[in-house]
């Protein structure tokens, strides 16, 4: 979004960036945001699908029937908003990260994704499939589990004092959030 923001900004618009954030999945303050935009009039508007309410989607086909321009980008799950939309593909970027690392000599993955208490779906299935084409299995215990909740960089210390606790540990980990990354770093130096 930011590199979008500079590039639009450079050529004269002006392009305020509205976050909700990860914890803001209250539909309450979602619509009142969504609202706070569209009261701007917009030309149009970009949106990060994921943790969107449904109710929110509304506002912007309203937006969109009233000649608005939207464009929504996402993971797996395509937005209930006519318009072009980007689904970023969770089972192929994951099996492209175990690939690398398999190919750089690592035999012993673990996986991590906050917001599931177990990495599962498209996540897994595309960590499974890299694996299985080097011929080594899942270790479920390198399946690292969470609260569920997208608690980023709570979830990412939790998982390093979990990492620590093993007798045998992964040489390399997929974990699927920036911020949780930086955290498990964070906590495994200190």
């Amino acid at each position: 979004m930011q590199l979008i923001q500079y590039e639009l900004s450079d050529r004269g618009f002006s392009v305020p960036i509205y976050g909700y954030g990860y914890r803001g999945n209250n539909v309450t303050n979602q619509i009142a945001l969504v609202k706070a935009m569209l009261a701007q009039r917009p030309r149009a508007v970009v949106c990060n699908t994921s943790g969107v309410c449904p109710e929110v989607f509304e506002y912007l086909m309203r937006f969109v029937n009233d000649g608005g321009i939207v464009a929504c980008y996402g993971y797996g799950v395509i937005a209930s908003v006519s318009c072009d939309q980007i689904i970023l593909d969770e089972a192929h970027t994951t099996y492209s990260a175990a690939q690398h690392l398999l190919k750089k000599g690592h035999r012993d993955l673990g996986l991590f994704n906050v917001g599931q208490r177990v990495p599962a779906g498209p996540m897994r299935e595309g960590f499974e499939n890299a694996l299985r084409e080097f011929g080594l299995a899942v270790r479920e215990e390198w399946l690292f589990r969470n609260s569920g909740e997208l608690r980023y960089e709570e979830e990412g210390e939790l998982l390093a004092k979990q990492f620590l606790q093993l007798k045998k540990r992964p040489t390399a980990m997929i974990i699927a959030n920036d911020y949780a990354a930086t955290a498990f770093v964070s906590t495994l130096m200190r």
